[in-house]
C-alpha cells in the first residue's frame, strides 16, 4: 500500500513512488525527495541489485521536494521499524529485495488490493489524478499542485480545467 499513498496522498506517478530510498525521506524536515523513477525490468548480476531501471523522472519539473502528506508520514513511520537501516534501501521492494517494477506492482499488488476493498479496477494514475482533483477542489493553487506533482502549469492547466474552473483558483 505504500506506492498507493504516495500516488494519493503526494501525487506521484507510479515510477516515482516505487524508486523511493530511505535517503528520500526526511523526518525532521517533513519532505520527500523526488529524484528517480522505475521503468524497465529490475535485474539482478552476480547476485547483486542492478538499476539500469531507475532513471531520472519524467520531465525537469519531475525532480522536486515535496512536503510529505501526515497520512504517508504516519504509514512510513510505523514501516520504518520493519526495514533494514540502510539509506539507500529501496521503501517498497520485491521479493528479492530488488526495486519493484510497474508492471509487477500493477499486477501482484494493486489489482489483488481493489479486488479485495471491493474497489473498481483502476489503474495506479487516477489515485495521481484523484490527488490533482482534490487539491484543487481544496482551493490550492494550480501552480503549487504543478510543482508538487512535477508537472508544468499547462498540464494542470490542460487536465484539471474544470476542477479550476469550478473553484475558481487559478
Amino acid at each position: 500500500a505504500i506506492p498507493l499513498m504516495f500516488m494519493r496522498y503526494q501525487g506521484n506517478r507510479k515510477g516515482e513512488a516505487l524508486a523511493y530510498r530511505w535517503s528520500d525521506i526526511d523526518f525532521k524536515n517533513n519532505t520527500v525527495k523526488v529524484v528517480n523513477q522505475v521503468q524497465g525490468v529490475s535485474k539482478r548480476i552476480s547476485g547483486k541489485d542492478t538499476y539500469s531501471d531507475l532513471y531520472s523522472p519524467k520531465t525537469e519539473h519531475s525532480v522536486r521536494v515535496i512536503p510529505m502528506a501526515k497520512e504517508v508520514r504516519q504509514v512510513l513511520e510505523n514501516w520504518e521499524w520493519s526495514t533494514p537501516a540502510d539509506a539507500t534501501e529501496f521503501i517498497y521492494k520485491s521479493r528479492n529485495n530488488s526495486v519493484m517494477t510497474g508492471n509487477n506492482y500493477s499486477e501482484k499488488h494493486l489489482k489483488p488490493f481493489l479486488k479485495k476493498v471491493n474497489a473498481p479496477n483502476v489503474s495506479a494514475q487516477a489515485f495521481r489524478r484523484f490527488y490533482g482533483s482534490v487539491e484543487i477542489a481544496n482551493g490550492v493553487a494550480p501552480m503549487t499542485v504543478a510543482k508538487r506533482m512535477g508537472n508544468s502549469i499547462t498540464t494542470i492547466e490542460k487536465h484539471y480545467h474544470r476542477e479550476i474552473e469550478e473553484n475558481g483558483n487559478s
